[in-house]
């Protein structure tokens, strides 16, 4: 049952992957500041200081273990100035979780070649849900709650200096 589910969702990927972005890319007007270069001092992909978002691109759900993922080179084509990662970046939350799991699930991710250009080359923000959090459907009582918040910080690169670094929650 769940490999047919997995099919399902493969099939469904690649059709998306053929269709254009225009629900996914807005045009929105956000001022969007950065240090004014393409990258900025950790090496990451920056939006100019001053430059006028045009197209944002977003996105959730990104199970690892559906491969190949040719929705990024659809995102690639549209050449958005921004990605959102709207959460469940990665599935982590089969029982019994452990912190192997989710390095797994996000080392598996990172090596998918459109994701790696993607977050090599488009500036992006990350934002953790459940199944990228830990346990499916949990909340602020996950009593894994800082070591999945450390991964998820680690993988997205986010600085040491970063507030989300400083207050329970993302």
């Amino acid at each position: 049952m769940a490999l047919a589910r997995l099919h399902r969702r493969r099939a469904l990927l690649q059709h998306a992957a053929s269709l254009p972005l225009g629900l996914a890319l807005g045009g929105c007007a956000a001022v969007a500041a950065g240090p004014g270069s393409d990258a900025g001092a950790d090496g990451l992909p920056q939006v100019p200081a001053g430059q006028a978002l045009q197209r944002i691109a977003f996105g959730s759900c990104i199970n690892q273990a559906l491969q190949p993922q040719p929705i990024w080179d659809a995102v690639l084509a549209a050449q958005p100035q921004l990605f959102v990662f709207g959460g469940d970046n990665v599935y982590a939350s089969t029982p019994p979780w452990s912190l192997a799991q989710l390095e797994s699930a996000y080392a598996t991710q990172a090596a998918v070649p459109g994701f790696a250009q993607l977050r090599r080359t488009v500036p992006h923000l990350a934002i953790w849900d459940d199944h990228d959090y830990g346990k499916n459907d949990a909340g602020a009582e996950w009593a894994q709650k800082q070591v999945a918040k450390d991964a998820f910080l680690r993988f997205w690169q986010v600085p040491a200096n970063d507030p989300r670094r400083q207050h329970g929650g993302l």
